[in-house]
């Protein structure tokens, strides 16, 4: 198998599964209690915070553990919003965000909530001049991710940032995508806000993380004890907490070594597949981009069908976003870039590692091309 869909989900890297294993063994205790395998089981989780806080250049108190980036995006917006006085709790996110971002920005929408839409370019980035014009409005909270999880586009977080802080406005980043890939800093950036996700970084899947700037205040959505400083209920997953802090400092000891294997192979899969496939259509921009992601399409061969067979072949990617892999409807964030429906319903996102090789990116394009000439020999109606 030739694993190119790590955008969805990363394998566990050797020192994260090492971490959990232990705390899995060993620290067994309840984090709340205050007993000795209590008092343990606090240690392992604060060691994990401090991990992730250090990755970050954050206080450790800003890190609050959570299942993952669903739900992390979910506290953000929703907890936010509901800490805002009454006049300012008005929403801005941008057309090409992942569901646990849109979804909940259409719920509260449905709930009464003004939503500001932001538009994007071809090349998925959003407009400034909407943000600017969102604030004025009044928008309180404005999402916006880092690193668009289909195609790859980098968002201008920085100057989004600062228009947000001028107006006074929360501005919350989905940093699932770019966590431990991309320098961050969100105590530098003008970030109040901050998601990340430990399976797209090498860690476990079932456990994440939000920053909380020191100051801003969230009124969480789910009541219960008081751990995570009270943001966030419920018993902490220590052994989760303690693989993702570790996968945290493993990828972010060495994210310049990796963003730059990650270019090279980027690069390269993409020159043999305009060598085997001279009509693919490349959606990811070829500046301002992630080198981990390239999203394309195959023209008359579905994205399904594709990923489907190149699957069969040897080779897993998928159909844009993992967690909308079951629609068989055009990709929003295509649609919203322009991309004709033709063209969004053959798109095929390809993800990459660190340890991709080169042996197997030129393998995929070659098996891409052959799928394609299957696909495109079987008429429409048949695939």
């Amino acid at each position: 198998m030739i694993y190119l869909d790590h955008a969805a989900s990363t394998p566990m890297v050797p020192g994260a599964l090492a971490a959990q294993t232990r705390a899995a063994r060993e620290v067994y205790g309840n984090p709340s209690s205050l007993t000795t395998a209590g008092r343990a089981a606090r240690e392992a989780l604060e060691r994990a915070r401090r991990q992730v806080a250090r990755s970050l250049a954050c206080l450790p108190e800003e890190v609050v553990f959570t299942s993952g980036g669903t739900e992390s995006n979910n506290l953000a917006l929703r907890g936010a919003l509901g800490a805002l006085p009454a006049a300012r709790r008005r929403l801005a996110v941008s057309a090409v965000e992942h569901p646990s971002v849109a979804r909940v920005a259409a719920a509260l929408r449905d709930d009464g909530t003004p939503l500001v839409v932001l538009a994007v370019d071809g090349a998925g980035r959003v407009d400034l001049g909407g943000v600017a014009r969102a604030l004025a409005g009044g928008v309180g909270l404005v999402s916006v991710m880092h690193v668009n999880n289909e195609v790859g586009t980098v968002q201008p977080v920085e100057e989004i940032g600062r228009l947000c802080r001028a107006s006074g406005a929360l501005f919350h980043v989905d940093a699932a995508q770019s966590a431990g890939k991309m320098e961050i800093d969100p105590r530098a950036l003008p970030v109040d806000l901050l998601s990340m996700s430990a399976h797209k970084l090498g860690g476990p899947r079932g456990v994440g993380a939000l920053f909380v700037r020191r100051g801003v205040t969230i009124r969480p959505p789910l009541l219960g004890g008081g751990q995570e400083g009270g943001l966030r209920p419920g018993t902490e997953n220590v052994a989760g907490a303690a693989a993702f802090g570790e996968a945290m400092a493993l990828a972010s000891a060495a994210w310049r070594a990796n963003l730059a294997a990650a270019t090279a192979r980027r690069d390269r899969f993409l020159h043999a597949v305009r060598e085997a496939v001279p009509d693919a259509v490349v959606h990811t921009p070829e500046t301002g981009s992630s080198p981990y992601i390239v999203n394309l399409s195959i023209p008359d061969a579905g994205g399904q069908a594709a990923v489907a067979l190149l699957d069969a072949l040897g080779v897993c990617c998928s159909a844009g976003s993992a967690c909308a892999s079951n629609s068989d409807a055009p990709s929003p964030v295509l649609a919203a870039m322009g991309v004709p429906a033709a063209l969004a319903l053959a798109a095929i996102r390809f993800s990459f590692a660190p340890t991709t090789t080169d042996q197997e990116v030129d393998e995929a394009a070659r098996l891409l091309s052959q799928a394609a000439a299957e696909l495109r020999a079987i008429p429409a109606a048949a695939r």
